[in-house]
This record gives structure tokens, C-alpha cells and sequence, in this order.
């Protein structure tokens, strides 16, 4: 039941941001699966299409996290799977906390969302389906206090910076 408040609460800004800044949302879906610890070995993925292999785009992961989350930052890997069987990995440092112990992000109560750009401008090889795999790169193997990944693709226009 709080999800779904949430998403009502979310859902609308997420609308007037995406609508103000003259961008297409091309694929958004959040993770369900992490309500528990979130294992090393269990990747979370997104299938989503491009049709514009032309454009460019901002891919964003939201992070939706705990304050009882015990690191500052949190280390991922991040795989593109195109259809061209062609894959690129990179690794990507999600700064979650201040020096200070204060989070980025907004919430209420003990949960935080944080969106982070992980590529702006990025330019798809091919048309077609694309996965993205999500790869924890913590210390630890069971990762706690992480509730949720989700991801946000949008077309972006060419002048943007």
C-alpha cells in the first residue's frame, strides 16, 4: 500500500519534469525484486527497444535506498546488451552520502530515492531490443538496505548540455 502512495506521490513529477525539459521518455521501470538482500550474483535487468539508434540519450538508475544503508557510496556494474550481440560494461560510482552522513536524494522516512545520471548523450550501435544488466560491486555478496533499482531513459535533444 505505501508503494503504491509513493508512486502517486512520484508519478506526477516525474511527468512535469520529463514534460518540462522537452524530452521523450523513451523506457522507465523500476525493480519490484529487492525487498530482501540483493545478491552479487543476481543482476537486475531491463529489456527495453530503440527505435532511433540516431539520437542521443540520458540514462538515469534510481536508487532506492534505506538510511540504514551503511556506505556512502554505492559501486555498480553496468551492462548494455545490444542486438548486434555487442556488449559494454562500465563501472559506476553512485555517491549516495555526503562526507557528513547526509543523503542525496529526497524521501520520507527511512527510504531514499536518488536518480543518477550514468550516461548523458549516449548513442545506441543498432536499433532494436537492448538489456541492461545491473551488478552490484560491494564488498559484500548480500547487499541489505537497498530496496529498489530502477531505470529512466530518455531522447534528449542535441543542443542539450
Amino acid at each position: 500500500m505505501t508503494h503504491r502512495i509513493l508512486l502517486f506521490l512520484y508519478l506526477p513529477l516525474l511527468i512535469i519534469t520529463l514534460s518540462s525539459t522537452g524530452c521523450e521518455s523513451v523506457f522507465y521501470a523500476d525493480n519490484q525484486d529487492l525487498e530482501t538482500d540483493w545478491l552479487y550474483r543476481k543482476p537486475v535487468t531491463f529489456d527495453f527497444i530503440v527505435d532511433d539508434s540516431s539520437a542521443q540519450y540520458d540514462i538515469y538508475i534510481n536508487v532506492r535506498h534505506e538510511n540504514a544503508f551503511e556506505y556512502q557510496n554505492l559501486w555498480l556494474f553496468v551492462t548494455i546488451d545490444g542486438p548486434d550481440e555487442l556488449s559494454s560494461t562500465d563501472t559506476i560510482n553512485c555517491p549516495l552520502a555526503m562526507d557528513d552522513g547526509r543523503w542525496f536524494g529526497s524521501g520520507t522516512g527511512a527510504v531514499i530515492d536518488l536518480p543518477v545520471l550514468i550516461y548523458k548523450g549516449h548513442r545506441f550501435s543498432r536499433n532494436g531490443k537492448h538489456k541492461l544488466k545491473i551488478k552490484h560491486g560491494m564488498r559484500n555478496d548480500s547487499l541489505k538496505h537497498i530496496r529498489r533499482i530502477g531505470v529512466l531513459i530518455k531522447k534528449t535533444q542535441p543542443n542539450e548540455k
